[in-house]
């Protein structure tokens, strides 16, 4: 595969930017799960991360969050995109075998980010100018054997209605990483 030219997601300054603390496979499936629940019809997910650093198990949560039973996800590396029905559809969209942006044309990006469902990108820095300016971003990062972090950038108010949801609940707010999440101006949470 050629390599892409990937274009930082983070390029402007992001509404709202918090980053979280993730022990394990359980925790990381569990943020995606609250988000997941708050998720509605146009709200589209950008996730960004190495290989294995968790993106196909973040994406089982929102899944669960939506209503799908997790255990159908997988992740859509030769097919492109993977439709879920829950109380909201979720379109899974893996990016990691397009080469340029405007491969995206092809694969059923419109349908998959028109707005008739969640829509969930994996590898999204792929899609260039494709990407919707409304979005959260989501960048997994390895920092041990099963341990996380999870940084999140809301561009949009919905998704920044999303993210301080999240940060509004006890069990989230005390997995806060102190630190300024890439792109952001953050300080414990809040942007």
């Amino acid at each position: 595969m050629a390599d892409v030219a990937a274009t930082p997601l983070a390029s402007a300054k992001p509404d709202l930017a918090a980053a979280f603390a993730s022990e394990s496979e359980a925790e990381t499936r569990a943020l995606g799960g609250a988000l997941g629940e708050r998720l509605e019809a146009g709200d589209v997910v950008a996730l960004r991360g190495e290989l294995g650093a968790g993106k196909t198990v973040f994406v089982k949560g929102v899944a669960a969050g939506l209503g799908i039973d997790p255990e159908t996800v997988t992740s859509p590396t030769f097919t492109f995109v993977h439709f879920h029905q829950g109380r909201r559809p979720l379109f899974h969209v893996d990016l990691y075998r397009i080469e340029r942006p405007e491969a995206v044309e092809g694969i059923g990006w419109d349908e998959a980010v028109g707005g008739g469902g969640v829509a969930v990108v994996e590898w999204a820095d792929r899609a260039g100018a494709w990407l919707t300016a409304e979005r959260l971003e989501v960048q997994l990062a390895v920092t041990g054997e099963t341990a996380r972090r999870i940084e999140m950038a809301a561009f949009g108010d919905r998704h920044q209605a999303h993210l301080r949801a999240l940060l509004a609940e006890p069990v989230w707010a005390s997995r806060l990483l102190p630190k300024t999440p890439v792109g952001g101006t953050a300080h414990k949470g809040e942007g």
